[in-house]
């Protein structure tokens, strides 16, 4: 028990723990507000990270339904065991995942917009329209994203565009989206607002509806953006 925290409470510095400690349950069927509850709950359990070392918080296999904004912590990272088996599904209709601190991490899962089990999901044939509007929402630095899948944030309705990652603010540099793969989304990568010493790098974006690597353009406001950046590191995407 530490001090300034409640007896019974536990609090993480460092090291990995599971988001099933939390309560999180697998399945098509589980209930996506407890998941996300559990999953929330996990992310903020460490205390003082940035003394620490970094924390870790990680899904097993399987489909992880939720379905409200997830944002990671200062620090901590969120990580699967691979892309094609742990499979997080955002039922939601803003934004999956979002940075809420400096240094947080992503990698090995899946992030997707529409139930894994619609029929064709993921194959050659574009199987629906997500749900989201957002797959993962840049708003800090040194944000790492690595071999991370995100899928069917499509929906193009009016001041709701589907799109995989985009930045937002004027913290988002040195940051890096590297090894992903992007598919069936109303566009890719979207930089905009502030942002400089940007790596893209080895990603494969496919199947757009719109573009593949934005610069300086809002597609949720169909506008220009107060852009400013430099030192953009392009290279080896697969559009």
């Amino acid at each position: 028990w530490l001090s300034g925290f409640a007896a019974g409470e536990v609090v993480f510095r460092g090291g990995t723990l599971w988001a099933t400690w939390f309560g999180m349950v697998e399945g098509i069927n589980a209930d996506a507000s407890i998941n996300y509850t559990a999953l929330n709950n996990s992310l903020n359990a460490f205390s003082n990270i940035s003394g620490f070392g970094e924390g870790k918080v990680k899904i097993g296999r399987g489909i992880w339904k939720y379905n409200t904004t997830l944002s990671i912590p200062q620090g901590i990272m969120l990580k699967g065991e691979n892309e094609t088996d742990t499979i997080l599904w955002y039922t939601g209709i803003t934004t999956a995942i979002q940075t809420s601190g400096h240094y947080s991490k992503m990698r090995d899962f899946h992030i997707t917009s529409l139930s894994p089990a619609t029929t064709n999901w993921m194959t050659a044939t574009l199987a629906g329209m997500g749900t989201g509007q957002t797959g993962i929402l840049i708003k800090h630095v040194n944000t790492k994203i690595k071999d991370v899948t995100i899928s069917y944030f499509n929906k193009s309705t009016a001041g709701l565009e589907g799109i995989a990652i985009k930045t937002d603010g004027a913290n988002c540099f040195s940051t890096s989206v590297t090894d992903c793969y992007i598919r069936y989304c109303y566009g890719g990568i979207s930089l905009e607002d502030t942002v400089t010493d940007m790596s893209i790098i080895d990603n494969d974006i496919i199947d757009m509806t719109k573009f593949g690597i934005s610069i300086g353009y809002d597609w949720n406001a169909t506008a220009q953006t107060l852009f400013t950046g430099d030192n953009f590191r392009l290279h080896r995407n697969h559009i």
